[in-house]
């Protein structure tokens, strides 16, 4: 029993039995495997958005791309990033669900500027894969976490 200064006792308990132990040991595996589990279940989607995105001159399908990992106080965080050199392309045809992505149009960059594109996609192709795989994500993730967690289901 460890006694505080307010006169409180408290049993963590000993070795393997240790709650105390045990919390820090967690924070840390929580701390290592959450940027890699949240970039491995990022991965694979930013392939489904590169598979939608109209295609002009390839720039803005070769700019997405998942962010490396980050790991802050607040928890752990990867981003998808699109757009780079043709952000204006990417916002016109991710956000304009009137314009053609059946095989030809055009969009305008900017006033009097009109460009075309020829090669299929969809708008919305970034956050249609978030909203489709959103149960898959959360899925693999809880299971991700079981598998890094399994250690201390023995103590």
């Amino acid at each position: 029993m460890a006694d505080g200064k307010d006169g409180l006792s408290v049993e963590f308990g000993e070795g393997n039995k240790n709650i105390l132990k045990n919390l820090l040991e967690i924070g840390q595996v929580v701390d290592k495997r959450s940027a890699k589990i949240l970039n491995d279940i990022a991965q694979p989607r930013a392939t489904k958005m590169k598979e939608r995105v109209p295609v002009m001159t390839g720039d803005l399908k070769s700019s997405i791309h998942v962010s490396e990992p980050k790991v802050t106080r607040k928890g752990a965080e990867v981003k998808w990033v699109a757009g780079g050199s043709a952000m204006g392309y990417a916002v016109v045809v991710h956000e304009d669900m009137l314009i053609s992505h059946s095989g030809e149009g055009v969009y305008y960059p900017s006033p009097g500027v009109k460009r075309s594109y020829t090669k299929r996609g969809q708008a919305k192709f970034l956050i249609s894969v978030v909203n489709e795989d959103a149960k898959a994500m959360k899925k693999e993730m809880a299971e991700e976490f079981d598998k890094a967690f399994m250690k201390f289901d023995n103590k």
